[in-house]
């Protein structure tokens, strides 16, 4: 038996950046850091290689935390996901949870569990 969910609704990095209280940092600074991250270790992976979002916040230093608001990687872990869910709606990259790619009407809010993210493949893959 399916669950009835309400109307679809997305966040976009800068709305789930509110839960990121930066000190050294504005918002959009913290966003296109980790984004660049984030395309940086996408684009380290040929494809079908995937990442884990996670690794992105574990690879920052305590400085780093401080700089961005947070104490653990764990609080960046809702927009890291919010961003690559930005990232898969302009093409860039494509999101799988169980190994298999999840589809385009799928929501961050629709999402348990754990996700792994890759480049999206070129004409040439």
């Amino acid at each position: 038996m399916g669950k009835t969910r309400g109307p679809a609704t997305t966040k976009t990095a800068s709305a789930e950046i509110s839960s990121v209280k930066p000190i050294c940092q504005n918002e959009s600074q913290i966003t296109e850091t980790l984004k660049k991250l984030l395309l940086d270790k996408l684009q380290s992976r040929q494809y079908p290689k995937t990442i884990c979002p996670s690794e992105i916040p574990r690879a920052l230093s305590q400085s780093e935390f401080a700089s961005m608001g947070v104490s653990e990687w764990r609080d960046l872990m809702p927009l890291v996901r919010t961003i690559l869910f930005d990232m898969r709606s302009e093409g860039e990259v494509e999101i799988l949870q169980k190994g298999q790619v999840i589809p385009p009407e799928t929501t961050l809010e629709d999402i348990k569990g754990p996700i792994r993210a890759r480049v999206v493949p070129s004409d040439g893959d």
